[in-house]
């Protein structure tokens, strides 16, 4: 959990800092003693770095480690000054060695109360650790509300492994108010962060429940959504077709070509050539280029319709025109 490896970054903080006069090449003990007299200066990345390699024994600038004395009293000095000095990252430090037993805590509530100074610095693995101990009453008062709002925080912060949870929490609505929209928001955070479950989640109900409500209030881009996932995540197209109907009535381009591509195929629907370039000349009227090729398509190919090859070469650079360059040069 603690080892990070700060590569170049040490290397110039450490080189900017040693004399220019010196002619010894660096070793564990005076990279120490550089980390130690900047900390002791204020420094807030001085002594974040020396709380760490305290606890680790080592410090690593990039392929090149060097050792120093593992020391639990100068890791809990260093942490507790980074700290203070208003680093976040130097709480959650902190509070960690003393979870683990690597720097010495007089109780539980003292660990627990770097995790939550380092949640008020906004570090997000603090408020991780936080919205757990608050979920057990470890060294703190037990509420699964608050814990939720401190995962949820760690989320929108970058912990992306709480993100999912909280999600669950908001689709369930036992602990906190019900909220699809929340849960969508906080799967979209944690997919975005490379959270498996929380991809997951956008992948199956959660979506879809989400776009339903925004149909229902006159989105019409979520019911021609509804319309995709129904047709082709569940293969249903009988269930599509209300959805994209009225996204299409609403003039949604993509709704409206989405529809035409089922008259045109026989999905879920018998075919119409008729229905479908009337279909796919509103989507491409509504500004959606595939409607436009499309159209291009049937009167090039003359499929439903008499061949026209110019007007599909019109319709071609109608779908040009509308930025999607793979249409052009048709």
């Amino acid at each position: 959990m603690l080892t990070r490896f700060f590569g170049w970054a040490l290397a110039l903080f450490v080189i900017a800092a040693t004399p220019a006069h010196a002619q010894e090449p660096l070793d564990g003990k005076a990279i120490s003693s550089i980390l130690k007299s900047k900390c002791l200066d204020g420094d807030v990345w001085g002594c974040r770095e020396l709380g760490r390699a305290s606890l680790l024994g080592k410090i690593t600038i990039g392929e090149q480690s060097y050792v120093i004395n593992k020391s639990p009293i100068s890791a809990l000095v260093a942490l507790k000054k980074g700290c203070e000095l208003q680093d976040g990252e130097s709480c959650f430090l902190a509070g960690t060695g003393m979870e683990l037993g690597d720097i010495p805590s007089q109780s539980i509530a003292e660990t627990v109360s770097y995790y939550q100074k380092g949640c008020d610095l906004d570090d997000a693995r603090s408020c991780t650790e936080m919205g757990y101990a608050t979920s057990k009453g470890n060294g703190v008062g037990k509420s699964i509300y608050r814990s939720i709002m401190l995962y949820e925080k760690a989320c929108n912060l970058g912990d992306h492994t709480t993100c999912s949870y909280v999600a669950a929490e908001y689709k369930v609505g036992e602990h906190v108010t019900k909220s699809f929209k929340k849960a969508y928001a906080l799967s979209e955070i944690g997919c975005a962060g490379g959270d498996k479950e929380a991809c997951a989640d956008l992948e199956g109900g959660l979506v879809t429940k989400e776009h339903e409500k925004r149909c229902s209030n006159g989105q019409m881009d979520s019911c021609a959504k509804l319309g995709k996932i129904y047709g082709q995540h569940y293969d249903d197209k009988a269930k599509a077709q209300p959805y994209i109907l009225k996204a299409c009535n609403a003039n949604n381009g993509e709704a409206c070509t989405s529809l035409a591509n089922n008259y045109n195929y026989g999905l879920g629907v018998a075919v119409d050539r008729d229905r479908a370039i009337s279909l796919y000349d509103k989507g491409c009227r509504a500004g959606y280029a595939p409607g436009c090729y499309n159209a291009g398509v049937m009167y090039e190919k003359g499929r439903g319709v008499p061949q026209n090859t110019p007007l599909g070469e019109t319709y071609y650079a109608k779908a040009c025109s509308l930025g999607v360059t793979k249409y052009c040069g048709r």
